[in-house]
């Protein structure tokens, strides 16, 4: 993995560097860069749960769709049941 010597940002604007001193006084880092790196982990984690979230999202709609599917059948089974019930 290529490593970086250093990072340097140049001509922040006045919101940029008051994001900054923001993420600074939330994470309780003392210096920008390292509080800066604080935010980038916790936004892969975000991330990392947020598609865990989609792929159970997506799964949790197809059991839904089988399910929808099977209640559908049960209901049509028991109709003809019904319907072939005989009368006393």
């Amino acid at each position: 993995m290529e490593r970086f010597r250093n990072i340097l940002i140049r001509n922040l604007t006045d919101e940029q560097y008051e994001n900054v001193r923001e993420v600074m006084k939330e994470t309780g880092q003392a210096t920008a860069s390292k509080a800066i790196l604080d935010v980038c982990r916790g936004y892969f984690r975000m991330v990392t749960l947020l598609n865990s979230f989609r792929e159970e999202n997506i799964r949790l709609k197809k059991e839904n769709a089988m399910l929808r599917e099977s209640v559908g059948v049960v209901i049509k089974t028991g109709e003809k049941l019904k319907s072939m019930e005989i009368k006393k």
